[in-house]
């Protein structure tokens, strides 16, 4: 055997072995991604209902929110035009509160992602801060485990609410913008525009939930579909109803045959006898 032929051997050796602990590797990582698949997917869900949890008071639903879902995507009311996750709650099959997430996409340092309870009155049960970039030791006082600051939207919607401290009993709606700027909110010291977009942001999906609310826990996956489904049973509707826009046809009454003249005499009620 020449030095040129060993030197070739020698590489095929070094290729199969490479190629031998390549496949070798790839074989443990896939055994080890089959291994923990189900325990990651169930932590992943476990996360999810723990955020749920804290947005929708645990006892008032019964059903497994994480496989009820729609998803949705509205750039001006939910800050994106990405799909995000709608969570339908429900106790014994009726509709107790859905799980907005939202997007506020003018954070100081880029998207705040909030998930937001609204129960089927419009009603704010709950909201908190998912992820976000905000300065640290200011921006992130949005969080629920750095401040009180997100608490205060509990319980509090669109439509107006009676004010107790009130004599007269009036009602006012809240006003959606920070008491720096003529509103009701608590702004939060150095953190300005954290705190507004937070604010803005909660309020439009209370405006998306005022809009969709019949389409929110519909049999569809995305929002789209609910649409589409309403639209075609519309279009349905409108099918079987009378076009109330055409002439009606009347067919006029056939002419009635003449009546036959009365006997003269009977018809004046006189006979010969009579006459005399």
């Amino acid at each position: 055997m020449t030095s040129h032929q060993a030197a070739i051997r020698q590489m095929l050796i070094a290729g199969g072995l490479l190629l031998a602990f390549t496949l070798l590797g790839v074989g443990l990582v896939a055994v080890t991604y089959d291994s923990t698949r189900e325990q990651v997917e169930e932590n992943r869900r476990a996360h999810v209902l723990r955020q749920l949890g804290a947005v929708v008071p645990p006892g008032t639903y019964n059903n497994e929110p994480v496989d009820d879902v729609m998803q949705a995507s509205d750039p001006a009311l939910l800050g994106t035009n990405r799909l995000l996750p709608v969570y339908r709650l429900r106790k014994d099959g009726e509709a107790v509160a859905t799980v907005i997430t939202a997007v506020a996409p003018d954070g100081y340092s880029g998207d705040i992602v909030l998930l937001i309870g609204i129960d089927t009155d419009g009603v704010i049960s709950g909201v908190r801060v998912v992820s976000h970039s905000e300065t640290p030791g200011l921006g992130d006082a949005i969080e629920r485990s750095r401040s009180n600051w997100i608490t205060q939207f509990e319980g509090l919607a669109l439509k107006p609410l009676v004010d107790e401290d009130n004599d007269i009993g009036e009602e006012q709606a809240p006003d959606w913008r920070l008491r720096r700027d003529g509103g009701d909110f608590d702004q939060i010291s150095g953190a300005t525009v954290t705190a507004r977009a937070v604010v803005i942001a909660i309020h439009n999906a209370l405006q998306f939930h005022q809009q969709y609310h019949e389409l929110l826990f519909a049999d569809a996956a995305t929002l789209d579909d609910a649409r589409a489904q309403q639209e075609a049973e519309r279009a349905e509707l409108q099918e079987s109803l009378p076009d109330l826009t055409e002439e009606p046809v009347i067919e006029p009454d056939a002419a009635p045959e003449p009546a036959e003249e009365p006997d003269t005499e009977e018809a004046e009620g006189i006979d010969d006898d009579d006459a005399s």
